[in-house]
């Protein structure tokens, strides 16, 4: 007994050093992506004087690709802490309405360049929720950022939000590629990848989901 107990108290330290591991490495990442993202976006905006077209195309892509990068350590980052309990929330009475309109105007540019329908569908009066703002978007943009992903140009995204019970119940529907029943099991999985080659869909990492769901998780 005795020893099956050293083995199982050296797997959770071994477990919590992969953790810190993941969580420190993350963070140095962060750092110099920032400073990637933005310098390019400091050129492309004129700052260091006149570029070509192609350029401009290239940088593009670039910042694309940084933005990529940045919004996976930032996922790893957030899951690592969540895992070695340094997730922090700061909890408080909040109007989902004002934060709605606000997540609307940061979406709509980037939904016409996408060419895709972005809406809201809000009932009226919701209640108000005690819960961590930060987070509420950070699940939403997820989820949303996984429907733009997987939606063609001329599709459409929907975001609803009714009062369901004592809370605020919260959708999103797209018309995009859609799911197999038999890949349903696998979402909300760290790392889990479902087959979208059929589609020509891009392969995500799983993290989005598997974090906002950990989140919600967290907030009850």
């Amino acid at each position: 007994i005795q020893t099956l107990e050293k083995e199982i108290e050296s797997l959770k330290a071994a477990s919590s050093a992969k953790d810190e591991f993941i969580r420190l490495t993350s963070h140095e990442l962060r750092t110099p992506l920032d400073a990637m993202r933005g310098n390019i976006y400091m050129v492309l905006e004129g700052e260091t004087g006149t570029i070509s077209k192609q350029t401009e195309e290239y940088l593009k892509d670039t910042l694309l690709g940084a933005d990529r990068l940045i919004h996976i350590v930032s996922d790893t980052l957030d899951i690592a802490r969540i895992k070695t309990g340094h997730m922090k929330f700061s909890l408080d009475t909040i109007d989902l309405t004002p934060l709605f309109k606000t997540f609307e105007k940061e979406y709509a540019s980037f939904a016409d360049r996408k060419q895709i329908s972005l809406s809201f569908d809000m009932k009226q009066n919701l209640p108000a929720v005690y819960s961590d703002s930060v987070k509420v978007m950070q699940i939403l943009t997820n989820l949303v950022g996984n429907a733009f992903k997987f939606t063609p140009a001329g599709g459409t995204i929907v975001i609803r939000a009714k009062a369901a019970e004592d809370t605020v119940a919260i959708s999103v529907e797209d018309t995009g590629i859609g799911i197999a029943s038999e890949d349903i099991p696998k979402l909300f999985k760290q790392f889990s990848e479902i087959d979208t080659s059929a589609a020509n869909a891009p392969k995500g990492t799983g993290l989005g989901l598997f974090l906002s769901k950990q989140l919600a998780e967290k907030l009850g």
